[in-house]
C-alpha cells in the first residue's frame, strides 16, 4: 500500500501550522496537532521526543480545546486520538457545536512518554455543508494529567483537506475612535475630512480604551491609526491586554489650525499578534504631545481568520427573547410568522422560559415591547422565586407606536418579595398581531444568578379585561462576550413520523394492522424507497432513530439515509409464523450522530435487501436534541 503524505503549512499564521494529509484508498485523513487548537495557549506544552512533532499538550480535569471545521459537502467523519494517560479514570469527550458526538474511556499508559492511538469511533459523525465548532473536553480526577498528541479526522467522502478545514481569509476591521471609552465627549471635534466627520482630541497623558470580543483565535495586525495634527510631533503607544503592540510618532505640521482637517496614516504598527477567543482590551495612549494635542479618526485592524462579516469585534451581552418562545407561547406559535405575533396575557397568567448559564453572572431586564388598549396593567419579572422588577403600564388608553413621540405613563417598583405569587396551573394564550407597539426601557435592575438552570418568568399580576399583548423582552448578561452560548437550554425531543405519511410512489401500498401505531403499515420489498422532507431550524443533532416494523419470513435489511448518506442499517430477525407475524410490531434502534444546520433535508427509508415476502414499516422516531432549533416533517 502506497501512502502519499503532504504537509500543509501556514494555514493560519502561527495558529494552524501543521496539518498532515494522508491519502489512503481515497480517504482523506487530517492530523490536527493538539498544541495548535484554540484555547491551547492556556495549557502547558510539553517536549516529548516520541510525539508526532515532538510536542504534546498537557490537559487536566475540565480542560477544553476547540477547532473550527468548514464542511464543503455532506460527509461521514471518523475521529481518533493519539495520547498518553497515567490515570485509569480519564474520559475524553468530543463535542460538535456544544453537543456530544463521541466519548472515549482513555487507556492507561505506563508513563507520559508512551503513546496510544485510539480506535476510530464505531459510529461516524454525519455532517452537512456548513461551519462547525469541534471541542475536546477532558474529564478526570483532579490530580491526573492527560497529554494529547494529536486528533485525527478522516472521511471516505473526500480526498481534499479544504473540504473539512477552514482556510483563513483576511478581513479589514475599522474601529471609529469615538467608539472608544474613557475620553471627554466634549473633545469630539467636527471635521469634514474625517471618516464620520468626527474625531477625538487627546492631550498628553490621556488614554482611551476599546473592548473587543471574538469567538475564535485570530492573528491581528494594526494596519493604521488615522490622525490629524497641527503642531509639534506627538508620540502614541498602542497596547492590547496591557502589552505594548507598537508605537509611532505623528508628523509635525505648522499651519495655524488649518491642518486639523488633513488626515494622515500611521502605517502598520508593530507585528501581528495572536488573540485567543474571549474579551480583549485595546488601549491608545498619548505619551507625549504639545499643548494642542492630536486628533484621532479611526483604527484599522487586518485579521487573518474566519470572523463574521458583521461587527466581528462587537461585544454583545444582550439577548432578546420573543414572548412566543416562552413556555406556553408555543400554543399559538406560527412557524413562519412567529416574530409577527405577540402573546396576550390577562390577570394571573404568566410565561416562563428556562435560561442556562455557564458562569455566574448578573442579569437585568432592560426593555419590553408590548401593546395594550385598556387601563392599568401590572407585570412582574422573576428569576426563580425572586422578583427582579415590576412594571405598571399606566392608566390611560394607549395608541402609542414607535413612530410617534407620545410619552408613556408608567410606574416601576424594584421590591423583592421572598416568594413568587401562586401561579395558576395553566392559562390561555391568544395569538394577537402586533399593533401599536410600545418599546419601553425599564429602570436599572439587576440580579445575581449562579451557574446553572434558572426559570425566568413574566407574570401579569393585575390587568383589565383586555389584558396586555407582549411581544418580546430584552435581557442583559454581564459576562461581556459575543458568544451567548449556554443561555438557552438543551432540549430533547422525539419526532414521530408515520410511514403512511411518506409519499408512497415507490411502495406496494398500505396494510391494515391493529397493533400498528395508527393501525396501518407500509408494505415494502427489495429496492423500494420512501422519502420525506425534513425542515430544520437552528442547529439540531439526531442521536438515535427508532424503527417500528413487522416481518414474517427471512431476515430483511433496511437502510435509513439523509441526503442519500446512510445513517445506519437495520437487520431484522428471522420470523416464520405463516402470516401471523405481520401484526407483531417490533422496535429496533440505530445509534447515530447527525448534525443538521438550518435547511431542508430528504429522509429516505430503503428496503436494501428483503426476501420475497418483503417487510412492513410502521413508523420512524427520531431522537433529537437542540439548543435553539427544531426538526419537523415539511
Amino acid at each position: 500500500m502506497t501512502r502519499v503524505k503532504h504537509r500543509i503549512m501556514s494555514i493560519q499564521k502561527n495558529v494552524v501550522a501543521i496539518l498532515l494529509l494522508t491519502l489512503v484508498k481515497s480517504i482523506s485523513t487530517i492530523q490536527l496537532e493538539a498544541e495548535l487548537f484554540t484555547l491551547a495557549k492556556t495549557m502547558d506544552i510539553k517536549e516529548r521526543s516520541s510525539a508526532s512533532n515532538g510536542k504534546t499538550l498537557q490537559m487536566t480535569n475540565q480542560d477544553a480545546l476547540q477547532y473550527e471545521l468548514c464542511i464543503k459537502n455532506p460527509m461521514k467523519l471518523f475521529i481518533s486520538l493519539r495520547y498518553s494517560n497515567t490515570e485509569n479514570s480519564t474520559n475524553v469527550k468530543v463535542l460538535i457545536d456544544g453537543q456530544q458526538a463521541w466519548s472515549l474511556n482513555a487507556s492507561t499508559t505506563s508513563h507520559s512518554f508512551s503513546f496510544v492511538t485510539s480506535d476510530s469511533l464505531d459510529q461516524p459523525i454525519l455532517l452537512f455543508e456548513g461551519r462547525y465548532t469541534l471541542t475536546v473536553v477532558i474529564e478526570t480526577v483532579e490530580e491526573a494529567v492527560f497529554e494529547l498528541d494529536y486528533l485525527e479526522l478522516s472521511s471516505p467522502e473526500t480526498t481534499k483537506p479544504q473540504d473539512m478545514i477552514c482556510l483563513p481569509n483576511r478581513k479589514q476591521v475599522h474601529i471609529e475612535i469615538e467608539d472608544f471609552s474613557d475620553f471627554d465627549v466634549s473633545k469630539i471635534m467636527r471635521r469634514s475630512g474625517a471618516s464620520t466627520s468626527r474625531t477625538v482630541l487627546l492631550f498628553q497623558g490621556q488614554t482611551i480604551k476599546y473592548k473587543i470580543c471574538i469567538d475564535t483565535a485570530i492573528i491581528v495586525d494594526i494596519q493604521e491609526l488615522v490622525y490629524s495634527n497641527d503642531g509639534k510631533s506627538d508620540f502614541i503607544v498602542i497596547k492590547i491586554d496591557d502589552k505594548v503592540v507598537g508605537s509611532f510618532s505623528t508628523v509635525a505640521v505648522s499651519s495655524n489650525g488649518r491642518a486639523w482637517n488633513n488626515f494622515r496614516t500611521s502605517g502598520i504598527i508593530g507585528k501581528g499578534i495572536r488573540l485567543d477567543s474571549g474579551v480583549h482590551e485595546v488601549e491608545i495612549s498619548v505619551v507625549s504631545a504639545d499643548s494642542f494635542g492630536v486628533e484621532l479618526d479611526y483604527m484599522t485592524f487586518s485579521v487573518e481568520t474566519l470572523l463574521p462579516d458583521k461587527d466581528p469585534f462587537k461585544c454583545v451581552s444582550k439577548k432578546q427573547l420573543e414572548a412566543e418562545s416562552f413556555k406556553g407561547g408555543e400554543r399559538m406559535r406560527l412557524r413562519k410568522a412567529s416574530k409577527g405575533y405577540a402573546i396576550n396575557l390577562k390577570n394571573g397568567e404568566f410565561l416562563q422560559k428556562n435560561v442556562c448559564l455557564r458562569v455566574d453572572t448578573n442579569v437585568s431586564i432592560d426593555k419590553i415591547a408590548y401593546s395594550g388598549f385598556g387601563t392599568s396593567n401590572t407585570l412582574s419579572f422573576y428569576a426563580g422565586a425572586t422578583k427582579i422588577v415590576t412594571l405598571t403600564t399606566g392608566t390611560i388608553p394607549y395608541s402609542h407606536d414607535e413612530q410617534t413621540d407620545e410619552s408613556i405613563s408608567g410606574t416601576f417598583s424594584l421590591n423583592s418579595p421572598t416568594a413568587i405569587p401562586t401561579l395558576p396551573p395553566g392559562f390561555t394564550s391568544n395569538g394577537v398581531k402586533k399593533n401599536n407597539l410600545t418599546t419601553l426601557n425599564l429602570p436599572e435592575n439587576r440580579i445575581k444568578l449562579s451557574k446553572g438552570l434558572h426559570a425566568m418568568s413574566v407574570v401579569v399580576e393585575n390587568s383589565d379585561a383586555s389584558g396586555i399583548d407582549i411581544d418580546f423582552m430584552s435581557l442583559t448578561f454581564s459576562f461581556e462576550n459575543n458568544l451567548l452560548q449556554g443561555i438557552e437550554c438543551l432540549r430533547h425531543q422525539r419526532v414521530l413520523m408515520e410511514a403512511e405519511q411518506f409519499p408512497l410512489n415507490n411502495t406496494r401500498g398500505l396494510r391494515y394492522r391493529s397493533n400498528a401505531s395508527s393501525n396501518r403499515t407500509v408494505y415494502m420489498k427489495q429496492g423500494d424507497i420512501i422519502k420525506r422532507a425534513l425542515c430544520v431550524t437552528g442547529r439540531v443533532k439526531v442521536s438515535m432513530t427508532t424503527i417500528l416494523f413487522s416481518n414474517d419470513g427471512l431476515a430483511d435489511q433496511i437502510s435509513i439515509q439523509i441526503q442519500s448518506i446512510p445513517m445506519g442499517t437495520l437487520l431484522t430477525a428471522v420470523e416464520s409464523k405463516n402470516g401471523t407475524g405481520w401484526n407483531d410490531i417490533e422496535s429496533k434502534t440505530i445509534d447515530s450522530a447527525q448534525f443538521l444546520h438550518e435547511g431542508e433535508y430528504e429522509l429516505q427509508v430503503v428496503a436494501a435487501n428483503t426476501d420475497k415476502y418483503g417487510i412492513e414499516l410502521d413508523a420512524l422516531i427520531l431522537d433529537i436534541s437542540t439548543v435553539d432549533g427544531s426538526l419537523v416533517p415539511c
